[in-house]
């Protein structure tokens, strides 16, 4: 069957029986799939957040909270080896699991219980997000690199600041290429000889952040514009979104005190990059796609770069080869411009469900300037904070003194003007504490239909206000 809209990938998906369970912590992040799987989807998430009781009305939702179900740590893992979970799909003639990205526990579950994942394995992915393989492998395809090279522990340790600096001028970036967790853990900024000797200290037992440090990346520093691309490895070709600004160490959202380089979301109003650097991004995710799809790696993943304006430079500074966190909220508004999201190939692939394309159209299609943009708020202190009040999500007005909810759904498109916004994810309930730690230090996501920054780590006095009232309203 050829695939021309949503309503074809509708009544295509909607001949298949194999329903699919999307295991995440909170419900929101993996709710799209439900919008053209209709019956085959389900959603296991830990947090009982206010918003369940809106996506319940577009998918089922099963919340382990909601269920009196503690687990150990906000992992996929833990929450797949819940009781709660394991009883549910005794109820199930088939299993198959959506994951942000496979580990080797999920994995192991899968294996001893017979599920399907739809993902790549575990060895296919990881390769690519090893900051160390990924660039030899672009240096085998012959895609340029910022100068950088790799030490292992013991060649490293003996080196001085003035080695580097000699290379790569004064200012380096250090990274762990073992560590693939996204928090700012494995990119370390050295600024002078005092930042170096205080790293060097700090992996003095061979060990950084409780991981032990195999070998490390030395780059040189480039002061250029963050930014990433999307795609999804189909047997047609790549599918691939034009170039999007990322959000940097916002300190309004997060402490800079705990970490750097923190990625803070997006803002695909904040720039539109030329054709010719759209281009140059293409001309690599071809090189990268033919080596990846011929070494079976297929459906979503993400490279992250370093974009040069005035010279119309483009440098690939790593992958992350999973659902990226540009989803779901890419797909909400490629949905509101009536375009395909990339989860249906995503799926459809997995499934090895038969479908042609007009791959060149459908490919264009993600090629267009979006005016949107969204960002997390976390909890910034040293200790954990008690929220005031119930954080109601859906659609809120916005002034420069109050911000005031409107009306509910949870949808870009459900926004009508530049002076509205949604609270959504993780909604906390009035006096519930929000600790300090990766997944449990954030209480919501807030979702623009305007730019949100003046550069990457500056945000606008717009939304700086609009995030300043939450947080003196409810934290």
């Amino acid at each position: 069957m050829k695939i021309n809209n949503i309503d074809d990938v509708k009544a295509l998906l909607s001949q298949t029986d194999r329903k699919i369970f999307w295991i995440w912590i909170t419900a929101y992040m993996r709710v799209l799939p439900a919008l053209f799987l209709w019956k085959n989807f389900e959603i296991l998430c830990y947090k009982n957040s206010i918003d369940n009781e809106i996506l319940r009305k577009i998918t089922k939702v099963h919340s382990l909270q909601e269920n009196w179900e503690e687990i150990q740590k906000l992992s996929t893992a833990d929450i797949l080896n819940s009781n709660y979970v394991k009883n549910l799909f005794t109820q199930e003639k088939e299993i198959n699991l959506q994951v942000y990205k496979t580990t080797p526990e999920i994995e192991d579950f899968a294996v001893r219980n017979w599920y399907n994942i739809i993902w790549n394995s575990v060895e296919n992915r990881d390769r690519y997000e090893n900051k160390k393989e990924f660039r030899e492998i672009l240096a085998s395809i012959w895609v340029e690199t910022i100068s950088w090279e790799n030490m292992n522990y013991d060649d490293f340790m003996v080196k001085n600041y003035d080695f580097f600096s000699q290379k790569y001028w004064n200012k380096i970036v250090i990274q762990l290429p073992d560590i693939t967790i996204w928090w700012g853990l494995w990119t370390i900024f050295i600024n002078s000889n005092e930042d170096f000797i205080k790293f060097k200290e700090k992996i003095a037992k061979q060990s950084y952040k409780n991981t032990k440090i195999n070998s490390l990346n030395v780059t040189k520093f480039i002061t250029w514009i963050s930014s990433s691309i999307t795609w999804c490895a189909t047997k047609f070709w790549t599918l691939s979104t034009k170039i999007q600004t990322q959000v940097i160490d916002i300190p309004e959202v997060i402490s800079l005190k705990k970490w750097n380089w923190v990625f803070c979301w997006h803002d695909w109003s904040f720039k539109k990059y030329s054709d010719t650097v759209n281009k140059k991004a293409s001309e690599m995710i071809e090189k990268i796609w033919n080596f990846m799809y011929q070494n079976w790696y297929k459906w979503i993943f993400g490279l992250d770069l370093i974009v040069n304006e005035e010279e119309e430079q483009v440098y690939i500074v790593e992958c992350n080869s999973r659902y990226t966190w540009a989803f779901p909220m890419i797909s909400f508004i490629d949905l509101k411009n009536s375009i395909i999201p990339m989860d249906a190939f995503h799926i459809m692939e997995f499934l090895w469900i038969d479908y042609e394309i007009d791959f060149d159209k459908i490919n264009s299609s993600y090629k267009y300037d979006k005016s949107w943009s969204h960002i997390i708020l976390s909890n910034k202190n040293d200790d954990e904070i008690t929220i005031k009040k119930d954080l109601i999500p859906w659609v809120y007005s916005f002034t420069w003194t109050e911000i005031s909810y409107l009306r509910e759904w949870i949808w870009y498109s459900d926004i009508n003007s530049e002076n509205e916004f949604i609270i959504i994810d993780w909604n906390p309930s009035s006096g519930e504490k929000i600790r300090w730690a990766w997944e449990l230090s954030r209480f919501c996501h807030l979702l623009f239909p305007f730019s949100i920054i003046e550069n990457e780590n500056t945000l606008n006095e717009k939304a700086k206000t609009i995030i300043n009232i939450i947080y003196k309203q409810y934290t």
